[in-house]
This record gives structure tokens, C-alpha cells and sequence, in this order.
């Protein structure tokens, strides 16, 4: 896009050393983004299982790009959510290590799920699991250093699902940073 001849100002402020109308007048396009850089959380995640076991899906994919992610070989991984960022992070981790076991719950019935379809039927083709309509209910840490799950199912007569994983990745959404 540089080549192209877009102008990128990152970390710039928009009001008295910069006005809209001002750089308005000055480009024939402008596009703001600002993004969401905080990840929304779950309290039965925060509260439950500590930092080493969970991680948002945001700074995962991150330091899956950068290379710099670590985690056990073969790990069992359960992903929360049904966006887009919720399945990339899920086919991240399997592509991570295939012997890895990846689980994605969502909330959403697969028919409502907010991921495109071409990303949910890729992820099921990289053999990722993908329970929707669930919910987590329950999670601690055993003994062994495993995150005990419990997801129930919001329809029907289904019994809960119990899971045992390694890690957890919130993919739930992101906010603005407070006073931003």
C-alpha cells in the first residue's frame, strides 16, 4: 500500500494539532482505524485458571505470527467464541502442532455463528471440533495442572460437556481502552 502511495500515521491524534477537516482537505480518501485493543474477558476464566493456561485470542495470534508462542506439544486447547478471530485462533493452534487437540465453543448455533463459513468449514476440514450452542459453566485447575471444563449445551435435553484441556483462548470480542 506504501508503493501504492497511502500515507500511514500511526499513533496519531485527531483534534487541535490535527483536524479531520484539515486533513480532510489535504487526501482525496482518509480512513480511521482505531481497533479495539482490549480483549473482553470472562470471569469464570480470570477467576478460575491462571495466566500461564489462558490467553485472548488477539495477543495469541499475535505471538503466533511473531513465532514467539510457546506451548506444550500435543496440547488440548479450548477456544470461547464464534467470530472470526474464535476460528482463526483455533486453526492457528492446530497449525501450531497437528498432534495438538483444538475444541471451539460457542454459544451461537452453527447456523448463527458470526465466522464466515469458508473459516468454519476450514477449520473442520484441519479437523478443529467446533461445539456450538454451548456455554462455559465450569473450570478449575486439577491437580495435574489440567483445565477441568464443563460446557452446557443452551438447547435440548443434551448432557453437559466435560473436557479436560491445557489451555483456554477467550475469543469473545474486544473493547476500547477506558478513557480513550
Amino acid at each position: 500500500l506504501e508503493q501504492m502511495g497511502v500515507e500511514f500515521k500511526y499513533n496519531a491524534e485527531l483534534g487541535e494539532k490535527m483536524p479531520l477537516n484539515q486533513v480532510s482537505a489535504n487526501h482525496d480518501a482518509v480512513i480511521i482505524a482505531v481497533g479495539l485493543s482490549v480483549s473482553s474477558t470472562l470471569n469464570i476464566i480470570e477467576e478460575n485458571v491462571p495466566e500461564q493456561f489462558r490467553i485472548n485470542a488477539i495477543s495469541f495470534l499475535r505471538e503466533y505470527n511473531l513465532k514467539s508462542l510457546k506451548l506444550r506439544p500435543s496440547a488440548r486447547i479450548l477456544v470461547i467464541g464464534g467470530g472470526n478471530s474464535a476460528l482463526d485462533a483455533g486453526r492457528a493452534a492446530k497449525k501450531y502442532s497437528q498432534a495438538s487437540k483444538v475444541t471451539i465453543s460457542c454459544i451461537e448455533e452453527r447456523t448463527e455463528m458470526p465466522a464466515f463459513d469458508e473459516e468454519i468449514y476450514a477449520a473442520i476440514e484441519e479437523n478443529v471440533q467446533i461445539i456450538p450452542g454451548s456455554d462455559l459453566v465450569g473450570c478449575a485447575v486439577n491437580s495435574e495442572g489440567k483445565i477441568s471444563s464443563t460446557l452446557k449445551f443452551l438447547s435440548g435435553n443434551q448432557p453437559a460437556y466435560q473436557g479436560v484441556f491445557d489451555y483456554i483462548i477467550t475469543a469473545i470480542g474486544q473493547r476500547g481502552e477506558k478513557g480513550i
